[in-house]
Formats: structure tokens, sequence, C-alpha cells
């Protein structure tokens, strides 16, 4: 699906077996189970996998078929069902109903959201491609000032470790597990603790709760003290690290600043007091790609507390750590505006686009 996406550009293969599902180009697929579960998709010629589902339009022009499809995405995913893996109702999309208009109106409305569609997505993509130069600009930023320091004229010393480098000579560079009072991990309670809404519950991370913030606020879920009482969760004090250690957004760093908990998808560092949390943070966040590359499974990555243990940071008297977090919140913080209203401009024109869509195929902007 990300190849259908334009996320990737190189399509998996597979060996074409007669029992297997085929689909042409522009052929109409619904994502059936997943995050993504109940997103429209235009395919291109290959296998249909066994999250997907090839939807064959009968009697209606295919082009406009697909966006009356696309005008009804928003309601098909936020119907979906599973506890788990979510995916598509198969008896609420039975029960969709769509506005056909004559077949020559249906290609006009085709024709029409075919090319204001592909507009907007080209100014989408202008943002989204600024975004990434500016998101590869913190990093390169972050990255130098927590691996060589602010003064380029201190006697550097090679690493031997291929992605670090030459560091200043005087810092020292040890094991994570060492900058650690602990590596932990965190873990799911039963459902009767969840969505605490008592004064003093506490949050409760997940994956889902890391975006571009460096400092974790607020989650999406809460705890119970109850649960941490009875052992059934644990609390992690302020300034610990939290770092996702399984699936695709592994590697995805936070701190936290208010005693919180987590659950077992994420590894939780409690630096030692020599160790200043933001800088330690800055270091994993730095990281993401090597965690990736140290992760034991092709499938499924996951990076347990052993592993997170072994690897190499550098570190510099605390005094050199602290005016390091300061210059590099100093740096970022004009980035971080312009990242902030960048993504807001992408969101502002998909809110734009889907509502084109709808407007157009439910009638209310008449196209001639």
């Amino acid at each position: 699906m990300e190849y259908l996406r334009g996320e990737i550009h190189e399509p998996p293969l597979v060996a074409i077996e007669s029992d297997l599902l085929l689909a042409s180009d522009d052929d109409i697929l619904l994502l059936w189970d997943g995050s993504n579960a109940g997103e429209f998709l235009r395919a291109k010629r290959g296998v249909v996998s066994s999250t997907a589902a090839l939807v064959t339009p009968k009697s209606v022009d295919p082009a406009f078929f697909f966006w009356a499809c696309k005008a009804q995405e928003h309601r098909v995913r936020s119907e979906t069902i599973g506890m788990g893996i979510p995916h598509v109702n198969g008896d609420f999309l039975a029960n969709l109903r769509v506005q056909l208009p004559d077949i020559n109106q249906q290609r006009t409305i085709a024709c029409y959201l075919d090319r204001e569609t592909a507009r907007l997505d080209v100014l989408i993509a202008e943002k989204e491609r600024l975004l990434c130069l500016l998101s590869d600009k913190r990093r390169a930023l972050i990255v130098r000032a927590v691996t060589c320091g602010l003064d380029p004229n201190v006697p550097f010393l090679d690493s031997d470790i291929p992605w670090l480098g030459k560091t200043p000579m005087h810092w020292e560079l040890i094991f994570l597990r060492f900058a650690c009072r602990s590596i932990e991990t965190g873990g799911t309670p039963p459902s009767n603790y969840m969505d605490a809404t008592e004064e003093n519950s506490v949050d409760w991370f997940t994956p889902c709760d890391f975006g571009n913030n460096f400092v974790l606020h607020k989650s999406a879920r809460r705890l119970s003290q109850e649960a941490i009482f009875s052992g059934e969760a644990k609390l992690f004090p302020a300034g610990s690290v939290f770092v996702v250690s399984i699936g695709a957004t592994l590697g995805k760093v936070g701190i936290i600043e208010a005693p919180a908990s987590a659950n077992q998808q994420i590894n939780v560092m409690i630096p030692k007091g020599n160790v200043d949390p933001h800088f330690l943070g800055y270091v994993l966040w730095g990281l993401g790609d090597i965690m990736t590359a140290m992760a034991n499974s092709a499938t499924l990555p996951i990076l347990n507390q052993q592993k997170m243990g072994e690897i190499r940071v550098p570190i510099p008297p605390y005094s050199e750590q602290i005016k390091i977090v300061s210059y590099i919140e100093e740096q970022t913080k004009n980035l971080d505006n312009i990242l902030a209203s960048s993504e807001q401009a992408i969101s502002l024109l998909k809110e734009r686009r889907s509502a084109l869509v709808y407007a157009t195929i439910s009638g209310q902007l008449e196209v001639k």
C-alpha cells in the first residue's frame, strides 16, 4: 500500500500463481484491515494482498465510482470494527448508498476531480518536500551537537564506531546501560483501569502518542492510581526517556516531565544523576536508524531492553550537556515554528481536497 500511496518507489515482488487475485492499472482497491482500514486506492498492475479487496464497479463509470468511494471513505473508516487490528465493517459497507448522475455527468465529474485534486496534490507534495528538508536540517543540527559538542577547537578522538565518527577527547563513550539507573519497559493493565477520569489519574503512553514533539505532554489514555498501587502498571519518574521499541515507529523518542506510565511497546530509560534527561533524549533521537538496524526481526522489528543497553552513547561533562541542550533548543526554535506552519498547511490542503471530493460527489458543487 505504501507503493500505491507513493511513499516508496519500488514495489515488493511475488511469484504469480494461479490462485492469486490480480489487479490492473486504475482498478479500485479497498484496504480491508490494519491501521488504515477503509482507505480506497487506485491500483497498479499486480497481486492484491490479503489485507485488501478488489472493488469492481457495475453499470457505472469506473473513474467516477472511485471518487464516489473516496467521498465515503471517512464514514467507512469511522465504522471499522475489531478490538486489536481494525477492519472494515462489511454490513456497514454493503448498506452504503451512492448518488449516481447520468453517465455523461459521471465522466464530467471524474475528469474535474482528477484535474483539481492533481493540482492540490502538487501543492501538498511541495509542502511535504519542504517539511522533509527542514526535518533533515533539524536532525543534522542535533546529531552534530550531541556527537561533536559546541567547541570545534577541542581535541577529537576516533570513536571506532562508524555512525559516530570522532568525538571530543574529554567525553566518555559508554554503553547506554551505564548511563541509566535502569532500563525498563511498560505494560498494559486490565481494561477496568483504563480511561480513568479521577483528578489524580496518570498518563499512559503508547506509540500512538509519539509525534514530532520531543516532550510528551499528554497521552490519549489515562490510568487510575489503583493500577499503580496494585502493581498492574508501572509509574516512571519525571525525566524518564521513552523510546518506542517495536514496529514501524521504532526509535521514536520522547521525554516525560511529570510521572507517567507506558505500555509494553516502549522502553524506558531512567538516567543517572550525572546524565541530563534532555541530552540523553537528543542522543537517542539521533540514533533512530541505528536502533532500527539493531532490532532483532526483519518482519516486526523489536529492540528489547538488553539490546538498548548495548548502544554506545557519548556523554560529556554534565555542565556541557546543559549547554548543548540549551543550544539545541535555541537553534531549533525557529525551525520548529516553520515545521508547525508547514504541517498545518498540509493538513488544511488535505482537508480542502476531501471537502472538494465530497461536495462534488454529493452534488453540493455543480460541475458543468
